[in-house]
């Protein structure tokens, strides 16, 4: 079977940034699977293929990304295929994307995404883990 299923659940919050809870994203294809997360500045969050909370902070502020940092953390398995990079604080003056896509292959990765008020590890407001499976080519 071919699909894609990424997972973030958990979270910690200060009740400044809103625990994440689960987001399941599904993408079934014969050659390509594909999975992203967006991280928004303004408190929202956009999936690819995938259903779950939509938003980081609560309610939606125009720029309030201005007063965050995010990281997305690779505990283990694959890096993104493409976006911000991972393993350091990125302040959310822009949109924030990570991408994973297989063709014809399979990919796993165990991640935190983690969300801080100064860009360091002293200043985190929650800490999600996302859980990646994608897969493509097999039936």
């Amino acid at each position: 079977m071919s699909g894609v299923h990424l997972v973030m659940s958990g979270g910690t919050g200060g009740g400044i940034v809103t625990p994440l809870g689960s987001i399941a994203l599904e993408d079934i294809r014969v050659t390509t699977a594909t999975a992203s997360i967006t991280v928004n500045t303004d408190g929202s969050i956009s999936l690819n293929h995938g259903s779950g909370p939509s938003n980081w902070y609560s309610p939606s502020v125009a720029g309030i990304g201005s007063s965050y940092w995010v990281r997305l953390h690779v505990n283990s398995g694959s890096a993104p295929s493409s976006g911000s990079g991972t393993e350091t604080w990125l302040q959310l003056t822009g949109l924030r994307s990570w991408s994973w896509s297989v063709t014809n292959a399979t990919r796993f990765g165990n991640y935190y995404l983690q969300f801080s008020t100064a860009g360091s590890d002293a200043t985190i407001v929650s800490t999600s883990t996302v859980t990646l499976d994608i897969e493509s080519g097999t039936t």
